[in-house]
């Protein structure tokens, strides 16, 4: 089974990769690399139990496996408090900048971990501080590798998968960030996508310790491109921001601590065409 999911940590962006967009004082100034206008927006898949997620970003970044990262957005642009799960149902825009032409194969959504901003309220009112499980640089492939053009304009989307990223421990909540990007349009539009998982009595399923029930959504290129928590006490999932297109819909078990799959789907459906501004509803039956 092929995934690409995208874990997003803190970077320490060196005055090197910041010259990049800004251009070298010489040649750069005489021959200015050509660019095209890149729009940067966010949603989010929700998570049970969690009203409110807060993060500090500090870089947007886009890469190739032959080039530098370039920083596309820095921290003096970005929001100083961001609600994760309010661009669920209203995407964010984080900004619009200028990037030099030319081939990307993976993005970055950078996180201070550090930050007091980090945190979470949950559906009883408390707040509860976010901690990074792990620092370091994370990739993810993009979908579809994207290419800059010239003049062009496109949007740059995170889709932040919520309950993928954050849960609860012994020593409080932590946040490890699971994120999918992809290449789209300016302005694209969405649909989403939403039912309810149970067994064939109409009964919701029970996950096993340390495991969680998830809904993995992937495209004709079988790569995963959202996931969804399933409600452990309605079976009830939703996807509000998914992009049109033809996806192919899994119910599967997967590792609480890193939503990795595990074992075979329980269910695997083909062929759901989801439209803009069109709420499709897609339920589970499944037989054990």
């Amino acid at each position: 089974m092929k995934t690409k999911v995208g874990l997003f940590v803190l970077a320490i962006v060196s005055v090197a990769a910041l010259g990049i967009l800004a251009g070298c004082a010489g040649d750069s100034e005489l021959n200015p690399v050509p660019t095209g206008s890149v729009q940067v927006m966010v949603v989010d898949a929700p998570a049970n139990d969690i009203v409110e997620l807060h993060l500090r970003l500090t870089s947007v970044q886009l890469g190739n496996r032959s080039a530098p990262v370039v920083e596309v957005l820095g921290p003096e642009e970005l929001p100083a408090d961001l609600d994760v799960i309010a661009a669920g149902e209203t995407p964010v825009i984080l900004g619009t900048a200028e990037v030099n032409e030319g081939p990307y194969t993976y993005a970055n959504l950078v996180v201070d971990p550090a930050s007091p901003v980090n945190r979470v309220r949950t559906s009883d009112g408390t707040v509860h501080p976010l901690t990074m499980q792990q620092e370091g640089v994370g990739t993810a492939n993009l979908d579809v590798p994207i290419r800059v053009v010239a003049g062009g304009e496109m949007t740059l989307l995170f889709d932040f998968a919520a309950a993928a990223s954050v849960r609860e421990t012994i020593n409080g909540w932590v946040l490890t960030p699971r994120i999918f990007s992809r290449g789209v349009g300016m302005n694209p539009q969405f649909g989403a996508m939403a039912g309810v998982v149970t067994e064939v009595d109409s009964e919701p399923l029970t996950s096993p310790d340390q495991h969680v029930l998830g809904v993995f959504i992937r495209d004709d290129g079988n790569w995963t491109v959202a996931l969804a928590e399933v409600d452990p006490a309605t079976g009830e999932y939703r996807v509000p921001k998914l992009l049109p297109g033809r996806y192919r819909v899994t119910a599967q078990m997967a590792r609480a601590t890193d939503w990795k799959p595990v074992g075979d789907p329980l269910f695997d459906q083909k062929d759901v065409l989801v439209t803009a501004d069109q709420d499709k509803v897609v339920n589970i039956e499944i037989d054990l």
